[in-house]
Formats: C-alpha cells, sequence, structure tokens
C-alpha cells in the first residue's frame, strides 16, 4: 500500500519542487508516462480492459483447436472473428440499455426493460447456467486429475472405476467443506491459475509446433462443409462472453461515458481474438486431423512423459477444483434469493440445501457424462443464448429508432440463438 502511494504521488505535479529536486521532468510528457507506468486503479481503462479480458478467458478455449478441426481453418478463423464482432456489438447495446435507465446491473436492466417476469426467467436461466459450469468444471478437473494419475504412472487400469472413485473423493472430503461460505475468500484468486495454464499451455503449442510438423506432416483442411460446422461454430462465437461482467465493469470505470467504454470492450476484444486465433491454429496445425476435443489430450509422439503438458493439466486440474466452491456462491445465492427476496439474510435451509445439492448433483451429472465438450457447447448454446444475445435485442427494440436495423439486429438474434440451441441439443443428447 505505501508503494501505491508512493507511486501515485510521483505521478501528481507538485508546484513547489524545483527543476533540480527531480531526478527528470515527466511533466514534458505526462499523458504517456501516466498511460504507461501508473498504477491500474479500480476502474482505470487499462485495468477495465484486462477485467473484462479475464472475465472471457476459460477452460473452454482447450476445445478451440478442434473447433477448428471440425469447421476448417479458414472458417474457424472467421466463426471466431464472427464471435467477437457480434459479441462487441451486444455489449455496447447493453451500454445504452444502462445510461439509458440509470441501472448498472443485468437483473436491473432486465426488470427496467421487460418488467418482473422477465427477470424471473432471467434469475432461473443463471440458476441452470450455474449448474452447467459446475458440471463442466466437475468434468474437467476429474478428467485431469485421472490424466495426472495415469501418466504419472501411479494408476494403470480400470479408468472408468477411478473416475467414479476419484471424483466423489473430491466431491465429499475437498469440496464439501471448501463449500461453508467463510472459507470462500481464500479461494478468489484461484481462477487466475487457470488463465496462467491456458497461456502456458499456447507457448508450449508454439515452441513445439516445428517438432510436431517435423515428425508427422499433419493433414489440415482448410475448408469444410458437414453438420460439425454447426458444434464449431458455437464453440467459437461464444468464446468470447463476457456479458455478466459489463455492467461491473461500466458501473466502476472512471469518467464513465459510452465512448470510453467502447474503447475498452474494442481492444479486449482485439486482445482477446488474436489469443483465441493463435492458440486455435497453432493447435490444430500441430496435429491437424488427429487434433482432440481437448488440446491437453493430443498424442504426444515420442517416447516417454509429456512432462511440459503435464504440468499444464496439474495446474488446470488444480485452478478448476477449487474454483467449484466459487461457482457455486452464485448459484445458491440466486435460489434463497428466489424463495426469500433480494434481502435474504443468507441463513435460511435454501441457501445451505442448495449449496450441497448443487455440488453432489453436478458431481453425480458429470460422472455420467463425463465429455467436458459437451457442457461448453450446452452452456453456449442454450444458456448463453437469451442472457447474450435474446434480451439485449429487446433492449435494442426499445433503444432504436431505425425499423430496418431493428429488424437486421433481431434477426441476427434469432439465427445465432437457433444455431446455438440445435447444437446444443444435437450434441448433448446424440
Amino acid at each position: 500500500m505505501e508503494e501505491d502511494q508512493l507511486l501515485k504521488s510521483l505521478l501528481e505535479s507538485n508546484p513547489n519542487d524545483t527543476e533540480e529536486s527531480q531526478p527528470y521532468d515527466f511533466s514534458k510528457n505526462p499523458n504517456w508516462f501516466k498511460r504507461t507506468f501508473s498504477y491500474m486503479e479500480t476502474g482505470s481503462l487499462r485495468g477495465s480492459i484486462l477485467t473484462l479480458s479475464a472475465n472471457t478467458i476459460g477452460a473452454g478455449l482447450l476445445s478451440l483447436p478442434f473447433a477448428v478441426k471440425m469447421a476448417g481453418l479458414v472458417p474457424g478463423v472467421l466463426m471466431l472473428v464472427l464471435g467477437g464482432w457480434v459479441f462487441s456489438f451486444f455489449y455496447k447495446v447493453l451500454i445504452k440499455a444502462h445510461d439509458h435507465s440509470g441501472v448498472y446491473s443485468y437483473v436491473g436492466l432486465v426488470q427496467n426493460f421487460l418488467g418482473e417476469t422477465w427477470r424471473r426467467g432471467v434469475e432461473l436461466s443463471f440458476v441452470f447456467g450455474g449448474v452447467g459450469v459446475l458440471c463442466a468444471f466437475q468434468a474437467l478437473s476429474g478428467h485431469y486429475l485421472l490424466q495426472l494419475f495415469f501418466k504419472s504412472g501411479i494408476l494403470y487400469s480400470d479408468y472408468e472405476w477411478w473416475r467414479v472413485v476419484i471424483m466423489s473423493f473430491a466431491s465429499l472430503f475437498v469440496l464439501s467443506p471448501l463449500c461453508i461460505p467463510k472459507q470462500l475468500t481464500s479461494l478468489r484468486y484461484t481462477s487466475s491459475i487457470c488463465i496462467f495454464a491456458i497461456f502456458y499451455i499456447t507457448v508450449i503449442l508454439i515452441i513445439q509446433l516445428p517438432d510436431y510438423t517435423r515428425e508427422v506432416t499433419p493433414e489440415v483442411s482448410f475448408f469444410r462443409v458437414n453438420s460439425s460446422m454447426v458444434h464449431a461454430f458455437t464453440l467459437c462465437v461464444f468464446a468470447s462472453d463476457g456479458t455478466l461482467a459489463i455492467p461491473f465493469i461500466y458501473q466502476e470505470l472512471q469518467r464513465r461515458c459510452y465512448t470510453r467504454m467502447c474503447k475498452v470492450i474494442d481492444r479486449s476484444v482485439v486482445m482477446n481474438l488474436s489469443f483465441y486465433i493463435l492458440l486455435a491454429v497453432v493447435g490444430y496445425l500441430s496435429l491437424g486431423e488427429n487434433t482432440p476435443s481437448l488440446i491437453t489430450d493430443r498424442k504426444y509422439l515420442w517416447e516417454g512423459t509429456d512432462w511440459f503438458m503435464l504440468v499444464a493439466e496439474f495446474l488446470i486440474a488444480f485452478a478448476l477444483l477449487f474454483s467449484i466452491p466459487l461457482r457455486i456462491a452464485p448459484l445458491r445465492t440466486g435460489l434463497d434469493q428466489m424463495v426469500y427476496g433480494v434481502h435474504s439474510a443468507k441463513q435460511g435451509w435454501v441457501f445451505y440445501t442448495a449449496t450441497y445439492v448443487g455440488l453432489y448433483l453436478s458431481t453425480g451429472i458429470a460422472i455420467l457424462v463425463p465429455e467436458a465438450i459437451k457442457y461448453f457447447i450446452f452452456i453456449g448454446g442454450i444458456l448463453i443464448v437469451p442472457i447474450a444475445f435474446i434480451i439485449p435485442s429487446l433492449f435494442y427494440l426499445q433503444l432504436e429508432k431505425s425499423y430496418l436495423k431493428r429488424i437486421l439486429v433481431m434477426s441476427m438474434s434469432v439465427v445465432l440463438g437457433a444455431t446455438g440451441i440445435y447444437s446444443a441439443v444435437t450434441t448433448f443428447f446424440k
């Protein structure tokens, strides 16, 4: 804290200081210096950009190389770009809605524009979305824990039996005590480990790409037209979702205005897209048609153990496992408020029942349906569609006067929604 105050004092001009007392007169170019080296306070432009970027980066990105495989190299990249543009557009619709209403929460916007019934529907979507995220995290953490045990030689056989045992043990004896509300604050930084692990994986893929292409020439498809393109579309487009972070970031933004927030959105989207495309393309070019649904499951072409990827799997397993209690918190709070209202003291039976029913239910579903990619597609196709597209489109109808623009936006929303729902249903229940 003292260092922060010292840095801030250095950035403030003092009229009583003489030229000799200053090691360098940064006042000659104060804007450049402050933009480049100043402390990133809450609500600063750079801080807001990084916050929005961090809220869109998650374990689902590990399926992007597989999405490019399903669609082909060129369509896959174009789908990623389309996803960034679509979410950028709807983010800006939300900003206009915030400015119009003076309300800086997503649920508050829904109630203000669409009424109480829609607000209840959104809260229900949050609950189902929370369950879906829990299932995805449980399935992924179980998968990576099992990979660690088998690749390191601790376990040798009965993969499915050990998967059930490990996931059940983790749920009962590790996650159950961590889900107590007082324990959550100590876990709030675990999600950053997952982000670091994904960046680490990308670096590994880039460094090892020449070795993979020399060892086995991958079969690469530049264009592909088949039913799998729908699933690739869902994975690529919804990779850019950070809708629920927008109200909080905009509320905290210093010198809050539409133009300034558009800078945050555009720069964050461009930064994330650059990383997404790099991860997806390099991952696909390394293995071609042998690209697995999770790039961490790639085939190691040499003898021995891929220790670099094993470290990444350990980091992801650790981060996902200890992020599960954090994901339960908004789920149980939502259920508690639906029953007792927004002023609930969070001490009722619903609050604690939701905690452990949500935990053990998601454990059971993840054991029965272990394929993590199904959860990514399901969450994107079913749960993100109304929150990210349908409802912002209804806001747009009330904010925009141009009849043609309203038709175009609603048509785009319907197409995106129908594609996502079709992909989710056909993937999860096939």
